[in-house]
């Protein structure tokens, strides 16, 4: 029995994205797929399907910005270029993402970055092979605005709106906007053209209300979130925009960083634990 046999009724997407997509040092690995008996002491067992992940021990990047702090600019073109690395693979083995966030991030134990958790990755060509989808998925925060208006969308496009608003929380440890629809003030101003309001905005929110990005910082992110998906800068226009241009981290120092945040972390654990 070959392996695809033995996996035969796993159809979900995260498998079916992990089965098809090659092995990367960005992309959280898959190493056994299988079949076996779940024992539930009062349901009894039950034969079940399974895939085993690499165990990715650094965190979940979410965590290490929250209480660890937000990143420079040279440290997130160091975070940016891994993130594009393996999104560049996913796409061009022909997949998307279309839930990129925080969460979705992990690093292990050496602190490099695992995208993680393909449970809504689809193909890029789309079921009938147009290139376009329309499944309605993702997190709020992160949704494209085509996305949240029921348009046919293109998975790479989404996936580079993502990776924009997840590099502005990276920088900022808060999002650029609620949602990239209409009713929300800042992301209206950007797809309106008012964007010196926008970066005054959320200046004011900075403790010393000074703004603490550099003009090719806000460039590059107003191109990544483009109201008009056609309009957003492809992977490696972003790897040539003026803005990854400047100081990146090495990465001892980029370790060094993050293992001091890993210790604030787990400390805060603790005292939860604690707590309870």
């Amino acid at each position: 029995m070959n392996r695809h046999d033995e996996v035969s009724d796993l159809t979900g997407a995260e498998f079916e994205a992990l089965s098809h997509i090659p092995q990367h040092n960005n992309l959280v690995r898959m190493h056994e797929v299988g079949r076996g008996y779940q024992v539930h002491p009062q349901k009894g067992s039950k034969l079940v399907d399974y895939f085993v992940l690499e165990l990715v021990g650094g965190g979940e990047l979410f965590d290490l910005i929250a209480l660890g702090g937000g990143l420079t600019e040279p440290q997130g073109r160091y975070f940016l270029r891994d993130l594009l690395a393996g999104l560049s693979h996913m796409h061009t083995n022909g997949y998307t993402h279309r839930d990129l966030k925080p969460e979705n991030l992990l690093l292990d134990a050496d602190f490099t970055l695992k995208i993680t958790d393909f449970g809504f990755a689809a193909p890029i060509a789309g079921r009938d092979n147009s290139g376009m989808l329309k499944t309605q998925v993702g997190t709020l925060s992160y949704m494209a605005p085509e996305v949240h208006l029921r348009l046919s969308y293109e998975g790479s496009r989404v996936d580079i709106f993502a990776t924009g608003i997840i590099l502005f929380t990276t920088l900022a440890q808060r999002p650029p906007f609620t949602a990239a629809r209409r009713g929300d003030d800042l992301f209206c101003m950007l797809a309106s053209g008012k964007q010196e309001a926008f970066w005054r905005m959320h200046a004011g929110a900075e403790e010393e209300k000074r703004d603490i990005f550099s003009p090719e910082f806000k460039d590059l992110f107003q191109k990544m979130v483009a109201l008009d998906p056609k309009k957003r800068p492809t992977i490696e226009q972003i790897l040539a925009h003026p803005w990854m241009q400047g100081p990146v981290v090495d990465k001892e120092s980029w370790k060094a960083d993050f293992m001091r945040r890993k210790e604030v972390v787990d400390a805060e654990a603790k005292r939860d634990r604690e707590s309870k």
